[in-house]
């Protein structure tokens, strides 16, 4: 390949860039699962549903520092779309946490 090839520098930063990118349908996945959780887990803080169905569709996989699990209001009320983004993250890891304590999903309150 020639260095000053430009269709040939396109094509490698286009593929630098779409492995970077998330999977277009990942959000559809988790809604699905969400709605797989629901009648399990449906009386039950926001929190572990959402986060169950992260976690169980390949989510970030949070570090094990302690976190604040986050309010109802936190997941369906969010300010922002960084605010909801960092709810389902903390919603996730609080989810982690419980499993990790031995829980079993259907018994995370």
């Amino acid at each position: 390949m020639n260095v000053l090839d430009p269709v040939a520098v396109f094509r490698m930063e286009a593929a630098e860039l779409f492995e970077q990118l998330p999977d277009p349908l990942h959000p559809l996945v988790v809604a699905v699962a969400e709605a797989l959780l629901a009648p399990e887990l449906d009386h039950r803080h926001v929190w572990i549903r959402v986060g169950g169905a992260r976690y169980f569709t390949g989510g970030e996989r949070p570090a094990d520092a302690r976190v604040r699990c986050p309010a109802d209001a936190d997941l369906t009320a969010a300010v922002s779309a960084a605010a909801q983004r960092e709810a389902e993250s903390r919603a996730e890891a609080c989810f982690a946490q419980a499993l990790a304590r031995g829980d079993d999903w259907r018994a995370i309150r």
